[in-house]
């Protein structure tokens, strides 16, 4: 679980460096108190709590995760306002970081679906999603995991940060779709299975009234619902993207003719 002293110290952080920096956009300190705010709701300690006796709840906590927090802190644009706060020295050291071998790889929008993918896959094999919910430190793993690999999924896609790689519109959209056929695979098996996936879950949904296909059927609908929900907004707004950028591109042409 991530503290609130901890995400209050990171958002006066985010503030007081974009007041230093002169031109800083309002938008993305926005997008970065919203995500650390959404992953406040996430942690918090009802939904917390409530994650480890509900399998729905806990899906719900994970697509706040992944789905609102991530694209948020990755619209902050962390990295391009630390090269414009930091020291002189720290900022070359950063941008040298940026230029690593290993880092371009990680950037590439193909690695971080495969790495979103791996990491939503292995937090939900039975085994190790059951050996999370009885380890406080294993969970505070998992929940890490699938933040910076929501992170790694977004970073090229939202491409708000110098990263190595700008993926173009037809690499995005793929991606996403990719993402979101992930999610939805997932949250169908959990929606369809006639068995409980997680038997921990068993137990305490019915101390609380519930039953506990009902509920996991439920928690399978928030994983395929909540990705189409979050992923097909975005890929409407790349197609409109990729169309006001050729539009833009077609009245260049005609002016550079028209100029002849």
């Amino acid at each position: 679980m991530i503290g609130p002293a901890l995400l209050l110290v990171a958002a006066a952080v985010l503030v007081a460096a974009a007041r230093r920096h002169r031109r800083w956009p309002p938008a993305r300190t926005a997008a970065g108190l919203g995500g650390l705010a959404t992953l406040g709701v996430a942690f918090a300690p009802g939904l917390d709590e409530r994650s480890a006796q509900l399998l729905s709840a806990h899906m719900l906590q994970h697509g706040l995760v992944a789905l609102v927090a991530a694209p948020l802190l990755v619209a902050a644009a962390p990295v391009r306002l630390a090269l414009g706060t930091l020291p002189r020295t720290w900022r070359r050291s950063l941008a040298r970081l940026l230029h690593r071998p290993w880092l371009r790889l990680l950037a590439h929008p193909i690695s971080g679906l495969v790495i979103f993918v791996a990491v939503l896959a292995a937090v939900h094999v039975p085994a190790v999603y059951e050996a999370a919910l009885l380890t406080p430190a294993l969970h505070g793993a998992e929940h890490a995991a699938l933040l910076w690999s929501a992170i790694a999924l977004w970073a090229p896609l939202v491409a708000a940060d110098p990263l190595p790689h700008r993926a173009g519109a037809l690499a995005r959209v793929g991606v996403l779709i990719g993402a979101m056929t992930a999610m939805a695979a997932l949250g169908a098996f959990l929606a369809a299975a006639h068995r409980v996936v997680y038997p921990s879950y068993a137990a305490p949904s019915i101390a609380l009234g519930r039953d506990p296909l009902q509920d996991q059927a439920l928690a399978g609908g928030i994983m395929w619902i909540g990705g189409m929900v979050v992923v097909l907004p975005a890929l409407l707004a790349l197609a409109w993207a990729a169309l006001a950028g050729e539009e833009r591109r077609e009245r260049a042409r005609e002016a550079a003719g028209g100029g002849r």
